[in-house]
């Protein structure tokens, strides 16, 4: 007898293809589109989406200012609501476009050489083009730092003194 094991992700099956991306430019709400994922976690998950999908929400969210804040209005709106956008690492435009409505960015890096790149990256303001954040600012977290590992054990130490108060956790591995 075979057993089909279900591999989740915040309750939300790594199988269920539905999304807000696909829908994104004929819906004006996307909170349509949200995942009960257990007790008061909600998942807007991006979705299975073609090529050309991709692409026209990447336009739309490049060249209309409004795009996103139309489509989370109703999420962003929400009393109480703290909203988590997991963004794939370096600039994107989504990254650009979510900027100005975040609160707060948490940026989390590896206590490794290849991290320390896109910490100059933010230092120096390519992620976005401009500061990350105005409003509560900007704070690092330092993840998987072994200090069974001298590389990592220099890395974490060299963030630590460089971000300084910005370093939100440092999670040992």
């Amino acid at each position: 007898m075979s057993r089909t094991r279900c591999v989740c992700i915040l309750g939300v099956p790594l199988n269920d293809e539905r999304g807000y991306v696909a829908k994104a430019l004929e819906l004006h709400d996307w909170s349509q589109c949200v995942l009960s994922a257990g007790s008061n976690i909600f998942v807007l998950p991006y979705g299975e989406v073609s090529e050309a999908q991709r692409q026209a929400f990447d336009e739309q969210l490049t060249h209309n200012d409004h795009f996103l804040q139309r489509g989370l209005s109703a999420l962003l709106n929400y009393p109480g609501l703290i909203t988590i956008a997991d963004m794939p690492p370096g600039p994107s435009p989504a990254l650009k476009a979510l900027t100005g409505l975040a609160d707060l960015h948490l940026i989390p890096l590896l206590a490794d050489s290849a991290s320390m790149s896109t910490l100059a990256h933010v230092e120096k303001q390519r992620l976005t083009g401009a500061a990350l954040n105005h409003k509560h600012g900007h704070y690092f977290v330092i993840n998987q730092s072994d200090s069974r590992r001298q590389v990592s054990r220099d890395v974490t130490s060299l963030m630590e003194e460089k971000l300084g108060r910005a370093t939100a956790w440092r999670d040992p591995s």
